[in-house]
C-alpha cells in the first residue's frame, strides 16, 4: 500500500494530541513524590532530550533505555526490527521567511519558494528575512526495538554510564571542584561556621581584597562531618543553587526557599540517578507546596526546563572528565614499572636526598601517592616525556600534592644554577622548584601582601646546589611582621654560609617595594581599619599593631618618608568618610522607599475597599513610620529635598504603571507576597 502523505489539518491534529498527551503526563508526574521522582529517574537516561520529549517517550516506551531516529540506528551499523513502531517526539523545523510584495499587496514567503533575484538580495541583505521555530512530529526507537545487544551500547554511546556504582568519589569530586570553579564558586571543606546537621550550604558573602575593597563572593559549605558519599551529593545540591538561585538574576529574587529547594533537589535526583548514585534519602518533600502554588501547565515546564538544562550541563561536565580518567587508566605504569624508571633519580626527602632506586618498595609507594591514592608520577603533566623532562615538570607541580602535606622535590642535573623551594608556609604560595632570584621575589610580593593581614605567615625554604648534590635549609622567616624584607637580610641574619647562593643585588625587586605599593598597602590598611573601629571587637590593638609594624617598614627601608605616611592616613580617612556617606545614602535610600511603598499601599487599600479601623490605623502606622525616616534622612543630610521628592514621583509612577491590584507574574513562579532575598541554602 502506498504511503499517503498527511494533510496540514492532519498534522496538525496530530500536534496537538501529543501536546494533550504531554501535558496530562505532566500532571501525574506532580501528582506525588513517587511520580516525579519516576519522571527524573527516566530523564536522568535522556537529559540530551528536551523535558517535552523525554516524557513523550516515558509514555509511549516504559523502560527505555537509549533511542535514536531510524537513520541514527541505519548509521551506527544497526537496523530497527521488522513490524516495531516508532515513538513520537516533537522535531524542531527553523525555516526563514522575507516580505514579498506583489500589486501593492505584501505577503510573508519561505526563502525556499524566493526567485534567484530575490535570492541574491537576501545573499547581500538587501531584504530582510526573519527566523521562525516550528515542530512536526519525528519518530525515534529504543535499542530494544533494534538488533543492537546490551554488551553494543557502550560503542553506540560512549558516554552512557552503565556502572552500578560510582568506586571512585575522588574523581568526581575533583570534578565537581573543577565546575564549581567555572561557576566561580569556592568548595569549602572547612565552613565559616557550624553548620549542624546541615549537610551543606551555598553562601553569597563578601569580603575586603588587599586593596581594601569589598568583593563579592560564592562559595559552597561542605560539613565536615560529612562522609565522602554526602559530600559528593551535597556539591551537586548546591551548585544547582549556585547556578539556577545566585543573587544576581531576576529569576532567583522571584522564587521563595521551598521553591528553590525543590528546584536543587530535582537537579540533585537527577544527576545522582544518572551516575546510580543512591538517591533514597531524597523526598521531593516541597513538591506538595509547589503544585498548591502553580497549577499552570506552563509554569510546570518551565521548572522542568530548568532542572534539564542544569541536569544537562552537570552530567556532561562529569561524564568529559570520568571519561578522560578511564582512557587514562589504560595508560598508568605500575608502581614497581614507575621505581625502574626513575632508579637513577634522586629525590630530596625532609631536606635528605635519597637515590630512587634505593628505596624500598613501600617508601616509594609513600613518597609519591597523592592525596587521590595515585601514584603522581602518573599525573599528566609528568607522563608521557623523556626522563629528563619529566624531573622538571614533577618539580613544578605547583599545589600540595602529598597525602600527608609533605613537600618532596627531585635533584635536577641539569639545573647548573642554585634553586630553592618553599617547605612549608602558612600562607598560599607557589610550590615549584624555582630560581633563587624568582624565589625572592614571589617571598617579597607575599610579604608586601601579608603585612595588610593581623599577624604573620610562617614560612621556611629550602635551597638546592645542584652540583653539589646538597640541599640546604633557611631558618623560618615570618612574612608580614615587619621584620622580613629579602632573602639577602635574612640569609645574613641567620645563615651566613648561604650568603653566595642569593641575589647580590635588590634589582629583581625593584617592581615589588615601589612608593607606589607600599602606599597602597598602607593606604588599604588605614581604611580598613576605619571601617572596622565600629564594627569588630577584640582585635583593634592587633590591627594596630599590624599598622605600625608597615609604617616602621616603610620608613626603616626609605620608601617613604613620616610626612607621606601621615598624609596617606589623612587621605584614607577621607576615602573612608566619603564611602561611608555614599553608603549611607544608599541605603537610605532603599530604607525610605521601601517605607514609602508601603505607606502609597496601605492608603491605596483604605482608599479603595471598604472603610474599617483596621486599614485606617494601618495606613496612619505606614505613613508616620515613612515621615519619621524622612525627617530623619533630611535632618541627617543623607538625602536632599529634591532627592525625596525625585524618589516618591518615581514610586506613584511605577505603581502607576503596576497597579496593586493587578500586578502580574513576570515569571511563572513569581508569588503574590514579596520575596526577601536569600542568599544562602542547605541541605
Amino acid at each position: 500500500m502506498a504511503y499517503k502523505q498527511k494533510s496540514a489539518e492532519a498534522k496538525r491534529k496530530e500536534i496537538a494530541q501529543l501536546t494533550e498527551d504531554r501535558d496530562a503526563q505532566v500532571e501525574k508526574f506532580f501528582t506525588t513524590p513517587e511520580d516525579m521522582k519516576e519522571y527524573l529517574s527516566f530523564m536522568s537516561k535522556f537529559y540530551t532530550y528536551s523535558p517535552r520529549n523525554s516524557i513523550l517517550i516515558q509514555k509511549q516506551f516504559q523502560g527505555a533505555e537509549a533511542v535514536g531516529s531510524f537513520d541514527f540506528w541505519k548509521k551506527k551499523g544497526y537496523s530497527v526490527q521488522k513490524g516495531e513502531k516508532g515513538l513520537k517526539v516533537f522535531v524542531p523545523v527553523r525555516y526563514k521567511t522575507f516580505i514579498r510584495e506583489e500589486n501593492g499587496k505584501k505577503k510573508s514567503v519561505s526563502v525556499k519558494y524566493a526567485t534567484k533575484a530575490e535570492k541574491e538580495a537576501i545573499e547581500k541583505k538587501e531584504i530582510e528575512t526573519k527566523d521562525h521555530l516550528t515542530y512536526r512530529v519525528g519518530h525515534v526507537f529504543d535499542v530494544s526495538q533494534t538488533n543492537a545487544k546490551a554488551e553494543d551500547l557502550p560503542k553506540i554511546f560512549p558516554n552512557k554510564w552503565l556502572e552500578g556504582e560510582v568506586a571512585n568519589y575522588d574523581e568526581m569530586f575533583q570534578s565537581l571542584n573543577g565546575l564549581a570553579e567555572k561557576m566561580n564558586v569556592e568548595i569549602m571543606e572547612e565552613p565559616h561556621r557550624e553548620l549542624g546537621a546541615a549537610k551543606g550550604a551555598y553562601i553569597e558573602y563578601q569580603q575586603l581584597n588587599k586593596d581594601g575593597q569589598m568583593e563579592n563572593h560564592k562559595g559552597i559549605e561542605l560539613n565536615p562531618r560529612n562522609s565522602e558519599l554526602n559530600n559528593i551529593k551535597t556539591i551537586i545540591h548546591e551548585l544547582a543553587h549556585a547556578k539556577l538561585h545566585h543573587s544576581s538574576t531576576e529569576h532567583s529574587k522571584n522564587l521563595n526557599h521551598n521553591e528553590k529547594e525543590f528546584q536543587a533537589e530535582m537537579t540533585a535526583y537527577t544527576v545522582c540517578s544518572h551516575f546510580n548514585i543512591d538517591t533514597s534519602d531524597y523526598s521531593l518533600n516541597y513538591l506538595h507546596t509547589y503544585t498548591k502554588d502553580h497549577d499552570q501547565i506552563n509554569d510546570k515546564l518551565t521548572l522542568l526546563e530548568e532542572v534539564k538544562d542544569t541536569s544537562y550541563t552537570f552530567i556532561t561536565h562529569l561524564e568529559q572528565d570520568i571519561s578522560k580518567t578511564k582512557e587514562i587508566e589504560d595508560t598508568l605504569l605500575s608502581n614497581q614499572e614507575l621505581q625502574d624508571r626513575f632508579s637513577n633519580v634522586d629525590v630530596i626527602i625532609h631536606g635528605d636526598v635519597h637515590s630512587i632506586g634505593d628505596l624500598s618498595r613501600d617508601d616509594f609507594a609513600k613518597t609519591f601517592t597523592d592525596q587521590y591514592g595515585n601514584n603522581i608520577l602518573n599525573h599528566g603533566n609528568i607522563r608521557g616525556k623523556e626522563l629528563f623532562e619529566q624531573v622538571a615538570a614533577f618539580n613544578q607541580m605547583n599545589e600540595p600534592w602529598t597525602k600527608h602535606g609533605d613537600s618532596v622535590k627531585m635533584l635536577d642535573t641539569n639545573a647548573k644554577a642554585p634553586q630553592a623551594y618553599i617547605e612549608w608556609s602558612e600562607t598560599h604560595l607557589d610550590r615549584r622548584v624555582m630560581n633563587v632570584s624568582d624565589m625572592d621575589k614571589m617571598l617579597a610580593q607575599k610579604n608586601l601582601e601579608s603585612l595588610q593581614t593581623i599577624g604573620y605567615d610562617k614560612t621556611r625554604v629550602r635551597m638546592i646546589i645542584p652540583e653539589e648534590k646538597r640541599v640546604e635549609g633557611m631558618d623560618r622567616m615570618d612574612l608580614g611582621d615587619g621584620h622580613y624584607h629579602d632573602l639577602k637580610s635574612h640569609v645574613e641574619e641567620t645563615a651566613s654560609s648561604l650568603k653566595e647562593f642569593v641575589p647580590d643585588t635588590q634589582e629583581h625587586l625593584k617592581g615589588v617595594y615601589t612608593k607606589e605599593a607600599i602606599s597602597n598597602t598602607l593606604h588599604a590598611m588605614y581604611k580598613n581599619d576605619f571601617y572596622n573601629r565600629s564594627s569588630e571587637m577584640g582585635t583593634e590593638e592587633a590591627r594596630r599593631d599590624n599598622i605600625r609594624a608597615t609604617e616602621d617598614f616603610s620608613v626603616t627601608h626609605h620608601y617613604l618618608s613620616s610626612h607621606d605616611v601621615k598624609n596617606i592616613q589623612q587621605q584614607a580617612q577621607e576615602d573612608y568618610l566619603t564611602h561611608k556617606e555614599e553608603m549611607d545614602a544608599a541605603n537610605t535610600t532603599v530604607q525610605l522607599k521601601d517605607s514609602f511603598q508601603q505607606f502609597q499601599e496601605k492608603a491605596w487599600k483604605e482608599k479603595s475597599g471598604e472603610l474599617s479601623e483596621d486599614n485606617i490605623v494601618d495606613r496612619m502606622a505606614a505613613e508616620n513610620q515613612y515621615t519619621a525616616l524622612k525627617l530623619h534622612a533630611l535632618k541627617s543630610n543623607a538625602l536632599t529635598e529634591s532627592s525625596i521628592v525625585r524618589m516618591e514621583k518615581n514610586v506613584r509612577k511605577e505603581m502607576e504603571d503596576t497597579p496593586f491590584t493587578k500586578r502580574v507574574k513576570d515569571t511563572p513562579f513569581e508569588k503574590k507576597t514579596p520575596h526577601q532575598k536569600n542568599s544562602s541554602f542547605s541541605m
